[in-house]
């Protein structure tokens, strides 16, 4: 019987690695790069987004409304149309009762915006955050900036003949590496 030589790796360059060998090194490899990349993509994440702060609506200071004036977390609708019923926020433009063509401008003392202010889970302003503001006749989007605020128009806020009250909903949208975000919150708008 014949022998066949015996080939070292040191000597031999063309021996080869293979088998199981050659696949616990390719495991080892993609289970130290996929950990890696893990490891790399939670520690850049932002923290999440937490908590939207409407601040409180300015309504000026006046006698004719009775207790209803300075800071409110409401937004109260007073000057009412007789023929349509429909009540309109003061610190919005709306129509001029006097010139069917004609509007009034905001009243002054009144807030013209909703300031929102919107928070991640640690407590810090966020900014990029996509803010919409919707309901009561109001339809308004903007983006915080690096304080966290946006400023959402009133304008159109009205309630409708017989309407008491209703809700405006903020909700705001942030995008992350994973997917988008999103936190919503309500604020009333009432007859006095």
């Amino acid at each position: 019987m014949k022998r066949l030589p015996v080939r070292k790796i040191e000597e031999d360059e063309d021996a080869q690695i293979m088998g199981i060998p050659l696949y616990i090194l390719l495991i080892v490899i993609i289970a130290a790069v996929s950990l890696a990349a893990i490891l790399g993509f939670m520690v850049t994440t932002e923290p999440s987004i937490d908590e939207i702060r409407i601040h409180d609506v300015y309504h000026g200071e006046h006698e004719d409304v009775g207790d209803i004036y300075g800071y409110q977390s409401s937004v109260y609708v007073e000057d009412i149309d007789e023929d349509s019923g429909i009540a309109y926020y003061r610190g919005s433009e709306r129509p001029d009762p006097e010139d069917p063509d004609g509007t009034l401008s905001p009243a002054e003392g009144y807030d013209t915006h909703l300031v929102v202010t919107i928070y991640n889970e640690e407590g810090s302003p966020m900014s990029g955050v996509d803010v919409e503001a919707e309901g009561a006749g109001v339809s308004s989007v903007g983006t915080t900036n690096a304080s966290g605020m946006v400023e959402l128009s009133l304008d159109g806020c009205r309630l409708r003949r017989n309407q008491n009250n209703a809700q405006i909903t903020v909700t705001g949208t942030y995008e992350g590496l994973i997917g988008s975000e999103s936190v919503r919150t309500n604020i009333w708008v009432q007859r006095p």
